[in-house]
């Protein structure tokens, strides 16, 4: 397996791993190619290869103050629960780590596994919220 910066021919493969319920935006789409191009970054868009195929990604964006996000994090349901997730992550962590970043700021999907993944990579649980949004075009 190999873990790399993403490239834009990988974003086709990137948009079917999204196409979960839980990526689902409020207006019933799912990320797609415009969407997930604005987020390139070589340190901030990584993605799982194993044979030439894609099987994960993570990416995010650097925020003020020394901290970053991670706004999707994937792996592709058939290869789960071989650490693909964990190598991924870790890629992820320590080029932000080069970047300056201090802090992670991840919004995890309420289940057990995700919460058990963060706590299991030293992150605090915080308080539910509701998600809120409204479209202004």
């Amino acid at each position: 397996m190999l873990i790399r910066s993403a490239k834009i021919e990988d974003l086709t493969a990137v948009e079917k791993l999204l196409n979960v319920p839980e990526f689902r935006f409020p207006d019933g789409e799912f990320p797609a190619l415009d969407f997930l191009k604005i987020y390139l970054d070589e340190d901030f868009f990584l993605v799982a290869e194993d044979d030439g195929k894609l099987i994960g990604a993570i990416f995010g964006e650097p925020l003020k103050g020394g901290l970053a996000t991670v706004w999707y994090f994937v792996v592709d349901e058939t290869c789960r629960g071989k650490g693909i997730g964990n190598t991924l992550y870790k890629e992820y962590e320590h080029r932000l780590k080069t970047r300056g970043v201090e802090w992670i700021l991840v919004y995890a999907n309420d289940n057990e596994k995700a919460v058990n993944f963060y706590k299991k990579n030293g992150y605090n649980i915080g308080h539910k919220f509701v998600e809120t949004n409204k479209e202004i075009i």
